[in-house]
């Protein structure tokens, strides 16, 4: 008996040992950086400069894919997808119609799975399946009101609804099937009380990281989670002193997010933490402090961490660039691209992109991190 007691016990703490040390703490306040420089954490690998053909300028990019040897890219503004080829060229676009329902009527989020491109339609509780021409091929209807999605195969999605609980869900995270409209997951209670304030439009809360894991995050969580049959906590985001109290969200109240956002800006409380991208090894988001955006590139291997306001780009253009509009994605295990407007090109000494400022035309630029 004396024996299986220490056994018990000595499990136990080999448990317990084992989930701390699966849990890695980002520290995203520590050495705060005004401006990082590019060549300190990345080695410039390509720079392509955008051909439109006709078609339409875009910018506030929300992610791009390698797809079939070309880059797929969703705009925000405008709304639309592009198709460009490894020459730089736009070689097709597709936009939003409201008033068409055969056509894609509103674009939250894309991903690309299994050679196809897969189009969230928040407000009007859609997925499209696209091919490597941008033709629907099929439109999916679904039951829930969310801003980030993924595709799981055999009309399976994981879908995050954000704070919006409706009769289908009670948790900000569903694993859902299309076909039968059934959930078979719902994960990550929401809270009677964020539903009121908690009402922020953001995206790519479904992240695909090494070994094709997938990680969740809520804004209102410190941890980020894996994903595989089931929720592990995975990431922590040690806000460390400026860490809301552990029940904030619980015991607040706030009549709207007008009022959360205004007081919490006047507070010295690190929050809001949103803009996330991923790849094989990196980590990338930013969140609200002092009434400013800092961001974190995090290294998922070795837990080497960046903190930053700004990149400066001191490869190409020398310009302090907001880290907001800096990484398009990251691609592959440890590459990424980043849109670059044309006016950023003006004081520029190379030739083609001396051109490319005259012609309006914007950059990509391809790097490899190297930390």
């Amino acid at each position: 008996m004396k024996n299986l007691v220490i056994l018990f016990i000595t499990t136990s703490l080999l448990l317990g040992c084992e989930k701390e040390i699966n849990i890695s703490g980002i520290k995203v306040t520590k050495a705060i950086k005004s401006n990082l420089k590019l060549s300190t954490i990345a080695n410039l690998e390509e720079v392509r400069v955008i051909s439109l053909n006709g078609h339409q300028l875009f910018s506030e990019i929300n992610t791009i894919y390698n797809f079939n040897q070309n880059l797929v890219i969703h705009s925000e503004n405008p709304p639309m997808i592009s198709l460009v080829n490894n020459k730089g060229d736009v070689i097709n676009q597709t936009k939003t119609n409201a008033d068409d329902p055969f056509s894609i009527q509103g674009l939250t989020e894309i991903k690309v799975y299994n050679n196809f491109i897969y189009a969230l339609d928040r407000e009007h509780f859609k997925i499209y399946q696209l091919d490597n021409k941008l033709s629907i091929l099929s439109t999916i209807k679904i039951d829930f009101y969310c801003q980030s999605f993924a595709p799981l195969g055999n009309n399976n999605f994981l879908l995050y609804t954000g704070h919006e609980r409706t009769s289908n869900n009670e948790g900000m995270f569903v694993h859902y099937n299309a076909s039968s409209k059934k959930v078979s997951k719902d994960m990550l209670a929401i809270h009677d009380n964020t539903p009121n304030f908690f009402k922020f439009i953001t995206t790519n809360h479904v992240l695909t990281s090494h070994n094709n894991e997938i990680l969740l995050w809520d804004s209102t969580k410190n941890t980020i989670y894996s994903y595989i049959d089931e929720l592990k906590e995975k990431y922590f985001i040690d806000y460390e002193s400026n860490s809301l109290p552990v029940d904030f969200y619980e015991t607040s109240s706030f009549d709207n997010p007008y009022e959360f956002l205004t007081k919490m800006r006047t507070s010295n409380y690190a929050f809001r933490h949103f803009n996330f991208k991923a790849n094989g090894t990196y980590l990338n988001f930013t969140y609200e402090k002092d009434g400013g955006f800092i961001s974190s590139l995090y290294n998922l291997k070795t837990g080497q961490t960046f903190n930053y306001k700004n990149i400066n780009e001191d490869i190409i253009t020398n310009i302090n660039i907001p880290n907001l509009n800096f990484f398009s994605t990251l691609l592959d295990d440890n590459k990424f691209i980043s849109h670059i407007p044309y006016e950023y090109l003006s004081n520029s000494n190379d030739d083609n992109l001396k051109t490319a400022f005259l012609n309006n035309q914007d950059i990509l630029i391809f790097g490899r991190f190297t930390f």
